[in-house]
C-alpha cells in the first residue's frame, strides 16, 4: 500500500500543472517550467513542485534540488535565491510545504522533515525548548501509527498532513482552534484527529484560519474559526473539531475532489470539475457576479473542468484539464504577460478587482 500510494504521488505532482499564489504574488508550473509575476533570477525549467506563504517560495526541482526564494527588500520585485542543504534528508525530497517561518519537507519514503522557527510547535519535533533549527530533523509521529505521509499543508503557523492510511496529523500553533483537537492549545508534536467516522481521508489545507480534509468518499471536513463564513456552515461560527460541509447537496451532489483555505474564503473543486466558493466576497475572490458574503457553498461560473484549485488572500485561481488558468480577485499578472502585453488592466502589475474568473 505505501510503495503505490508513494508511486501515485508521483505521478501526480509530475504530470499535473500546479499553481500558488498569496497576497499579490503568482505562481505557475506549466510543463516543468515556473512563471511569476515577479521576474525571477533563473529560468527553472525543471520545477516538480512549489509551495508558498507570505514573501517565501519553496520551490522542488526534478534533480531532488530544494531551493528557497525570499523577496529581497526595499526591491519588492526582485527574488534572491538560495539553496537549501539537504544534509540530514535520508532519501529523495518528494514535495515541500511553507508557512510563515518554517519549511517543511517529505522524502520518497514518506518521512516529513522541517526547519525554521518553533516558537509555537511548528517543528513537530516534540521539543519545546527548541526555538528554531536551521537544520531539517524528522517529525516525531506518534508510536505505533503510519509514519508514511502522502500529502501536506501548511498554515503560517501550523501543519497538517495525511498518511499514506489515511491517518490526519496536525501540530503547531492551536489558535482558533486549527488543530481540529477540541482546544485551542499549541502542540509540539503530531496528534492524529480521530473525528472522520472511521473514513480515509485523501487530501488537506491549511489557511491562517481554518484547516481542511477531503474524504475518499469525497465528503469535505472544516475546522477552526470562520469569521466571515469561511467553514460553510451557513452562519458565522466556529468549530474545534473536524465538521462536515453539507449533508452532499451543497455540491451539487458530486464528492469534492480538493478544497483550498485563503484568509477569509474558502474553495472547493468536485470530481466532476466544477468549484464552488463561499467566504468573504468584499474583494471579489469567491469568483460570483457581486462581491457579498456566502455563508455556504455556492457554484462558480467558468469555462472547462478543473483540476486545480487555490486560495490567497484577495484572490483565488484554478487550472483547467487543458492547462488553462483563470484567475480572480485582485489577481496578479504573469511577469511574461506583462512583457508581451498580453494583460495590462489597471496599468500595473495587479490586474484590479475582477469577481468573474478571467483567463491570465
Amino acid at each position: 500500500v505505501c510503495s503505490s500510494d508513494l508511486k501515485d504521488l508521483a505521478s501526480f505532482i509530475q504530470d499535473h500543472q500546479m499553481l500558488v499564489l498569496d497576497g499579490n504574488d503568482f505562481l505557475v508550473i506549466s510543463q516543468g517550467k515556473l512563471k511569476s509575476r515577479r521576474p525571477l533570477p533563473e529560468d527553472l525549467s525543471d520545477v516538480k513542485h512549489v509551495a508558498m506563504c507570505n514573501r517565501r517560495v519553496i520551490i522542488l526541482c526534478t534533480d531532488g534540488r530544494v531551493l528557497r526564494c525570499d523577496r529581497k527588500t526595499p526591491d519588492k520585485d526582485a527574488w534572491k535565491l538560495v539553496e537549501v542543504p539537504l544534509h540530514d534528508i535520508g532519501s529523495r525530497v518528494m514535495t515541500v510545504g511553507c508557512g510563515d517561518r518554517h519549511m517543511l519537507l517529505v522524502t520518497e519514503t514518506g518521512v516529513a522533515y522541517t526547519a525554521g522557527d518553533n516558537y509555537c510547535g511548528q517543528l513537530g519535533n516534540g521539543n519545546r525548548d527548541l526555538k528554531k533549527s536551521t537544520d531539517f530533523n524528522p517529525v516525531i509521529f506518534p508510536p505505533g501509527l503510519s509514519h508514511v505521509i502522502s500529502k501536506v499543508g501548511c498554515g503560517p503557523y501550523h501543519t497538517v498532513v495525511v498518511s499514506t492510511e489515511g491517518e490526519v496529523f496536525t501540530w503547531g500553533g492551536g489558535a482558533y482552534g486549527r488543530l481540529g483537537h477540541d482546544n485551542m492549545d499549541t502542540l509540539w508534536a503530531p496528534k492524529q484527529i480521530r473525528n472522520f467516522g472511521g473514513k480515509k481521508v485523501v487530501s488537506v489545507a491549511a489557511g491562517p484560519f481554518i484547516t481542511g480534509a477531503v474524504t475518499k468518499g469525497g465528503e469535505l471536513f472544516l475546522w477552526g474559526c470562520g469569521p466571515d463564513g469561511q467553514l460553510g456552515l451557513g452562519l458565522i461560527c466556529q468549530r474545534l473539531v473536524p465538521t462536515l460541509v453539507g449533508s452532499g447537496n451543497e455540491f451539487g451532489t458530486q464528492e469534492v475532489k480538493m478544497v483550498a483555505c485563503g484568509y477569509t474564503h474558502t474553495l472547493a473543486v468536485t470530481k466532476t470539475g466544477d468549484v464552488w466558493s463561499w467566504g468573504s466576497g468584499s474583494n471579489g475572490c469567491l469568483g460570483l457576479p457581486d462581491h457579498n458574503t456566502r455563508l455556504v457553498p455556492t457554484r462558480v461560473s467558468h469555462k472547462g473542468t478543473v483540476t486545480t484549485v487555490v486560495a490567497g488572500v484577495e484572490n483565488s485561481a484554478v487550472i483547467t484539464n487543458k492547462g488553462l488558468v483563470y484567475a480572480w480577485g485582485r489577481v496578479p499578472v504573469l511577469a511574461e504577460a506583462q512583457n508581451s502585453g498580453k494583460r495590462k488592466r489597471g496599468g500595473g502589475t495587479c490586474a484590479g478587482l475582477d469577481a468573474i474568473p478571467e483567463e491570465v
